[in-house]
């Protein structure tokens, strides 16, 4: 409106025509310049949404794990709160890929993945680290049951397994740490690395002494008893 009035009082034999067709072209021109930004910006939160999140499961990424660390609480500056790291893997996965193919390796870790999401709260974070390894982050560890928490990640996984490929191991190994004030990332996952790989060995040599010693071939025992 005011670039067609601006134009409405200089003389010419079609200043109206004139003043309109401008004041077109400069509508035209301001709506696309609108319209750019709004994709550009919609463009660069699809961008930083993909460079966060881990494509094959939608789930966050090692590097939204390390700018959530790098700003988190204490984070380089605060109080100074420790997060609780879970360290988790899937048992014998590769035998999926391996015995069936990666289609369905890929349902598996999907379902695993939406499995773990669901057992956290708002402010905790599901990481899938690489290959059928993930972590989780939780902010206030002493407010939570973490030996509580990590029953109900084992019991998430299982259950998902079970729904996509029963016939392959359908457990996983979940360990955690109490991060250290000041502790760097790296530092942080070997910790919890050793955590996680403790507990397989613990497990493993649990199962194996509860094996019952056979005196006759398997075989020869009753279908019930050998499931």
């Amino acid at each position: 409106l005011i670039v067609c009035l601006a134009l409405l009082p200089i003389s010419g034999p079609a200043r109206v025509a004139h003043a309109l067709i401008t004041t077109f072209a400069f509508i035209v021109i301001a709506t696309s310049m609108i319209v750019a930004k709004q994709r550009t910006r919609r463009l660069a939160s699809r961008n930083r949404q993909l460079a966060y999140t881990d494509p094959l499961t939608g789930i966050a990424n090692m590097r939204s794990l390390r700018e959530r660390i790098s700003t988190g609480p204490g984070r380089p500056s605060g109080d100074e709160r420790p997060f609780a790291l879970f360290a988790i893997d899937l048992d014998n996965f590769k035998q999926v890929n391996d015995r069936f193919d990666h289609s369905l390796g890929d349902r598996v870790l999907c379902a695993v993945s939406a499995a773990l999401s669901e057992e956290l709260e708002s402010g905790d974070l599901a990481v899938r680290r690489g290959g059928d390894e993930f972590s989780v982050l939780v902010p206030n560890p002493a407010a939570r049951d973490l030996e509580e928490l990590r029953d109900r990640l084992q019991r998430a996984i299982v259950r998902a397994r079970i729904a996509t490929c029963p016939q392959v191991t359908p457990s996983g190994t979940v360990a955690y740490i109490r991060t250290r004030p000041g502790e760097e990332l790296g530092v942080m996952m070997e910790r919890a690395d050793q955590a996680q790989h403790d507990a397989k060995v613990n497990s493993r040599d649990r199962r194996r002494g509860e094996k019952p010693q056979l005196a006759e071939p398997v075989y020869a025992l009753h279908a019930e008893d050998a499931r």
